[in-house]
């Protein structure tokens, strides 16, 4: 049954990305050398750490670059790496096999990962979260304001980490928030697909591809968001935020010291990350529309993401059906 899970987990990682990858395109703060991309075109996955980046090749190795005063862009060997998060000064991945590997700064523990399966990672400032195969979470790292004191439930579908606090949203689309106090204070709703936070300003993504924001905006209106519903991913840095259109195209807001919104144009994008005062986007081929649904898109959502990989670990869990496809229904 866990080789089942894990290869599943494979299988929709390599449907989830280009077969081939894309390149990196960096701008803002190059303070040091996070905006010297890596010249290669077989990227898959970017995430963007407070001053350095972390990325993932097509044939599962890792790459980063950027700040490395504490060895968070000495990447660990191997080519069986599958998803990958950057923390404040410390690097998270996530193998095939379901196992984690960390490296960087380690002042709260947030690289002594624990064992087992998971299915999917995120990283805050010094503290990490994943998900289980049957859905429940875990953390650890820096917990003095209760950040790794995960919620009760099986049922997440996406997950976010910040400074000293957590953000979960559930299959049901709910969002909920612990750790510090500011955290708890979340938007109502049950349409969220996504969320990117930072210091105390949060950014979500809703179902019906518009954005929602809230929290301190700082006098840089980085929590006022701009119309549309044509938005299919989040990121946010210090003071600043950013969204990446259905279209390929990126627009960013806030703080504009270090260039932030300056964002590439001629370019389409697939991903986007964003550090402290630094952005990164993937280059690729944007998803067409979902007509009929994707194969592996359980839940019919016309994405192939987390909630995807937590429906089917957990009814190949509790299912004996034959045959097993009798499963997914």
């Amino acid at each position: 049954m866990r080789n089942m899970i894990i290869a599943t987990i494979v299988l929709l990682s390599v449907l989830a990305t280009s077969s081939l990858g894309g390149e990196i395109v960096a701008w803002g703060d190059n303070a040091y050398g996070q905006g010297n991309v890596p010249d290669a075109n077989d990227f898959v996955k970017i995430a963007a750490g407070s001053y350095h980046n972390l990325a993932l090749k097509s044939d599962g190795t890792l790459e980063a670059w950027g700040l490395n005063n504490y060895g968070q862009t000495n990447v660990p060997d191997g080519n069986d790496f599958v998803a990958i998060a950057a923390g404040a000064y410390h690097s998270l991945a996530l193998k095939s096999d379901g196992s984690l590997a960390a490296w960087g700064r380690n002042s709260q523990g947030q690289c002594d990962v624990p064992a087992g399966t998971f299915i999917a990672i995120a990283a805050g400032e010094n503290h990490n979260i994943a998900v289980k195969p049957d859905g429940f979470l875990e953390a650890w790292g820096q917990n003095d304001d209760g950040q790794c004191n995960v919620p009760d439930g099986n049922d997440f579908a996406a997950i976010a980490g910040a400074d000293n606090y957590s953000f979960a949203i559930r299959n049901d689309g709910s969002l909920i928030g612990w750790g510090n106090y500011v955290a708890k204070i979340v938007m109502p709703g049950n349409d969220f697909l996504d969320i990117a936070c930072q210091g105390e300003h949060y950014l979500v993504l809703r179902s019906d591809g518009s954005l929602s924001a809230w929290g301190q905006t700082n006098g840089y209106g980085d929590s006022f968001v701009p119309s549309g519903n044509n938005y299919i991913a989040v990121a946010v840095g210090d003071k600043i935020s950013a969204a990446l259109r259905s279209d390929g195209s990126i627009i960013a807001w806030g703080q504009n010291q270090f260039g932030i919104w300056d964002e590439p144009e001629g370019k389409r994008y697939v991903a986007i990350s964003v550090g402290l005062h630094h952005a990164i986007a993937l280059t690729g081929q944007v998803p067409p529309i979902c007509n009929p649904a994707l194969e592996g898109d359980v839940d019919g959502d016309c994405m192939i993401d987390l909630a995807d990989f937590v429906k089917m670990s957990r009814n190949w869990l509790e299912c004996n059906l034959d045959p097993p496809e009798a499963c997914w229904q």
